[in-house]
């Protein structure tokens, strides 16, 4: 549209690099003035910086624990959480729930590139197959996969008459 005489307009400009480094660019405003060539042009400059950004990755989406005797304790499994991001990962929780339990060695935060430990236990407390999920809650914008964790409790039972001692899974 046309401007008139004395009056004036404002516009806004942003910047939202998609890349690191120094960008330039120049703004025109088409004009009949007869000064348009030196007053109607604004050079603009910016850098995009990196945002830091919390990431973890876990060494594995699942773990089976195979057959265990009812109320034996079978060989722990480890899990290693490892900061992947740009920015440190926070470790607000870590969590499993049922037969199975779990100790760390995590700090509350992970330092990029930095890595700790979950060791998980299975003691089964009932027969049949047992299932739970490991649960690590981050400051990362969306959760961690669960690792699905599973294993199943056998009995041991004879045969009457028999010296054969056998499990049942």
């Amino acid at each position: 549209g046309a401007l008139a005489p004395a009056a004036s307009c404002i516009f806004y400009v942003s910047f939202d690099p998609t890349t690191e480094g120094v960008k330039s660019a120049r703004i025109t405003i088409a004009s009949d003035a007869a000064n348009a060539a030196s007053a109607n042009s604004v050079d603009l400059i910016g850098t995009g910086t990196a945002v830091s950004v919390p990431r973890g990755r876990l060494s594995s989406t699942a773990l089976g624990f195979g057959n265990t005797l009812f109320i034996s304790t079978a060989q722990s499994q480890t899990i290693t959480l490892t900061s992947v991001g740009t920015a440190p990962l926070d470790v607000n929780s870590i969590s499993i729930l049922g037969d199975f339990t779990q100790t760390n060695n995590c700090p509350s935060s992970l330092v990029v590139n930095a890595s700790c430990n979950i060791i998980i236990s299975f003691t089964p407390r009932g027969l049949g197959s047992r299932t739970s999920a490991l649960r690590v809650n981050t400051n990362m914008a969306s959760p961690l996969n669960d690792v699905t964790v599973g294993g199943t409790s056998c009995r041991w039972f004879s045969v009457p008459g028999s010296r054969t001692i056998s499990t049942l899974c």
